[in-house]
């Protein structure tokens, strides 16, 4: 499996997919599964692409690959699943009217309610955190909704990030 992570679309993707395949299926005498995830809206959804090639007017190479472009998803969807990679990238997804703050709790809820160690959900976490950004009005929204306690999972990885920016800070300022 060939997993190509891009921002938005370009002109330069389909021949490169092509170019990749190719290279992979040579190198490793294998079936590629080729894949691109863009971050952005505009291939509607999950789809497939196609590069061609022509000479004098006649096709000689028909290539598709598929496509999932997360900004086409319905982060809903993804947030009611069960897959915690689902609930973190539901932060690239449309939220369809649902506020940010409310499309971000429900992502931490959903990541922290599944059977992953502190690494694997910290990734996860750090990703929803980082594409959904809030104001400081919001946090505290935000943090109401995931419960003020410091007992679930996400507020204590929440928690050991803010420990570790303030001794980052403290250091720093005595630098």
């Amino acid at each position: 499996m060939h997993i190509e992570v891009q921002t938005r679309r370009s002109k330069a993707i389909p021949p490169r997919m092509f170019e990749y395949y190719i290279l992979l299926r040579l190198r490793l005498d294998r079936p590629v599964l080729p894949i691109v995830l863009y971050l952005s809206k505009g291939t509607g959804g999950i789809t497939k692409e196609r590069h061609k090639e022509e000479f004098i007017d006649e096709e000689t190479l028909s290539f598709t690959y598929n496509v999932i472009s997360l900004g086409d998803l319905s982060a809903m969807k993804y947030l009611s699943g069960d897959s915690a990679l689902g609930y973190a990238l539901s932060s690239l997804m449309d939220g369809e009217g649902m506020s940010r703050v409310k499309q971000k709790a429900l992502g931490f809820q959903g990541v922290s309610s599944e059977d992953l160690d502190e690494a694997e959900m910290s990734l996860l976490l750090y990703t929803i955190d980082n594409y959904i950004p809030l104001k400081v009005d919001q946090e505290t929204e935000f943090r109401s909704m995931l419960g003020e306690g410091e007992d679930t999972k996400a507020m204590k990885i929440l928690t050991s990030w803010e420990k570790r920016a303030r001794e980052e800070g403290v250091e720093r300022g005595i630098e």
